[in-house]
């Protein structure tokens, strides 16, 4: 036999047997098969693939293309899983999702342990909590705890700079009963909460700059617009809080202000301080558990958010202006207490042999009669948020932070405000 004829033999053989295939593929019947037993004998044939974990993947971690892979799934797999929604066998379908369960290396990927895919449907605005206002911060990540800070978080902001009050403001006797010029530090804002990390509302699975990220942070008016101002005079930290610690006060103060909304900081700006008060004094007889009890901005544990209302009244009217007196508060620059005269110096007079009568030479050392008062705010007993002192000028030194895009990281220089 000549080859030709068993080569034309061979594909006609291989032909019938595609044909053959096809033909019970779409017409199953003519087999004696149903429809739903030939699928499943197919899948025996060429076996299903499904979606899985190429690495351990933790809870938190948006997922990349190098955490996931598709295989072929045993039997076992098949019964165990059956009834889960399982993603589709395609590398894409997991990229960008968010675990919310840990996932073992090699353990298909079911739609329960990744993040509901409309998690981040809402805006900005959306995720602001009514009577708050919200600041973009952008700091090194050995100032924002790693940058491992999630949204959601707690977090006090920290202000420390290098202060000094301007030398047509104070006189030397007075700068150093301030203690100036002094590297300060102190607390801008307390409780301030996370609403968006990277500058970006959904998960963000590409690298970043390893240095610097940026944050938005959500507080009440007045620290919104104390924090805009103090964030170019200083180095800005953010200390993550606890989940335990304040955490269900502070939760309570959100869903009060997220169930009021917005009514309260309306009724504040038409607000007398008289009604403040009183307004303050009826939330402190509520029980620990009413929700209302939290629809305040003042804290009854601090003392410098005692008169918290007032300011963000002020703020909302457009009434007041953020300056370095805030500042001057915020770090305690407070007048010291004079250093007291020292004390007379006093010599033995010695007449020849005999000792003599003491001789007291008086202190050369004046205190001056008044300083200078720093301008703070004092609450009079009508109730009204008046200034008194004068107003000092601060200069501040404090070190720019930039990102170096060569080398990836952070290049301190020093820069003025």
């Amino acid at each position: 036999m000549r080859p030709s004829t068993i080569l034309a033999a061979i594909i006609a053989i291989v032909v019938g047997l595609l044909i053959v295939v096809l033909v019970r593929w779409l017409r199953p019947e003519w087999f004696g098969l149903r429809p739903a037993d030939a699928q499943a004998q197919a899948q025996q044939v060429a076996g299903t693939q499904i979606l899985v974990a190429a690495r351990n993947i933790y809870v938190g971690r948006c997922i990349t293309e190098e955490d996931v892979r598709v295989r072929l799934a045993s039997p076992q797999e098949l019964k165990q899983y059956e009834g889960q929604k399982l993603l589709p066998a395609y590398v894409p379908a997991a990229v960008g999702r968010v675990a919310v369960k840990a996932i073992p290396a090699g353990q298909p990927i079911t739609e329960d342990a990744l993040e509901p895919l409309d998690t981040y449907k809402e805006q900005l605005t959306e995720r602001i909590t009514p009577g708050m206002r919200t600041v973009n911060l952008q700091l090194p990540v050995t100032e924002a705890g790693g940058g491992l800070i999630r949204v959601g978080d707690y977090v006090d902001v920290l202000i420390k700079t290098t202060a000094e009050a301007h030398p047509d403001c104070l006189t030397p006797a007075e700068l150093c009963r301030l203690g100036l010029p002094a590297t300060l530090q102190g607390v801008l804002v307390r409780d301030a909460r996370v609403v968006v990390r990277r500058n970006t509302l959904w998960p963000r699975c590409l690298n970043y700059l390893p240095c610097i990220t940026n944050f938005i942070v959500e507080t009440d008016p007045y620290r919104a617009a104390l924090l805009e101002y103090a964030k170019d005079r200083g180095t800005i930290t953010l200390i993550p809080i606890s989940d335990v610690e304040r955490r269900l006060e502070l939760e309570n103060r959100r869903q009060a202000f997220k169930d009021d909304q917005g009514v309260f900081p309306t009724r504040l700006v038409n607000m007398t301080a008289k009604e403040i008060l009183e307004y303050e004094a009826s939330l402190a007889k509520l029980p620990e558990d009413d929700p209302k009890r939290y629809l305040t901005y003042h804290l009854r544990s601090s003392e410098e958010y005692r008169l918290e209302n007032f300011r963000v009244r002020d703020v909302l009217r457009g009434e007041r202006m953020i300056s370095d007196q805030d500042l001057a508060r915020i770090l305690d620059l407070r007048l010291r207490q004079p250093p007291a005269p020292p004390p007379p110096t006093t010599v033995q007079r010695v007449v020849g042999v005999k000792p003599g009568e003491p001789h007291t030479f008086p202190a050369t050392v004046t205190v001056p009669a008044a300083y200078k008062l720093p301008r703070y705010e004092v609450l009079t007993e009508a109730g009204e948020l008046v200034w008194v002192g004068e107003a000092i000028r601060l200069q501040y030194h404090c070190p720019e932070v930039v990102c170096d895009p060569q080398t990836g990281r952070a290049v301190v220089r020093t820069g003025g405000g």
